[in-house]
């Protein structure tokens, strides 16, 4: 299991910098002159279904199935990079969003459920401020 989540955490974040044929950094967010970005579709599905996936975790006592979440998320994250259609701006926008995920996806790694369970917290409360840069 150890290896499929470093064998993911590698492939999503080489997914994640090289997919749309451009180098990214994260820096802050903005909006585009006050307003929200338009996203893809299938991004904000992505998004929705990440949420989804958090809303119906139930074993918030058990380190494994943190790792089995951090696998499902995971897989819709690349999907997001694999169907994104974005450009300009918004796009570099939304890698600014896309990117610090990944940190908060190396917390479900630890052997520590309190370290899990803050990282689930981070990851949901992260992922439900996506519709205040994005619509």
């Amino acid at each position: 299991m150890k290896a499929s989540i470093r064998i993911f955490s590698s492939f999503a974040l080489a997914l994640l910098l090289f997919s749309c044929g451009h180098k990214h950094t994260a820096t802050e967010i903005t909006l585009d002159n006050g307003s929200k970005w338009t996203a893809n579709p299938e991004t904000t599905i992505g998004i929705n279904n990440m949420i989804g996936l958090m809303d119906a975790f139930k074993a918030k006592e058990d380190t494994e199935a943190y790792k089995s979440l951090a696998s499902s998320l995971g897989d819709e994250f690349q999907l997001i990079f694999k169907n994104c259609t974005m450009e300009g701006e918004a796009h570099n926008q939304l890698h600014n969003f896309l990117l610090p995920m990944k940190d908060l996806f190396d917390g479900f790694k630890s052997k520590e459920l309190s370290v899990q369970k803050e990282t689930f917290d981070k990851l949901k409360a992260y992922l439900m401020s996506y519709p205040e840069y994005f619509q």
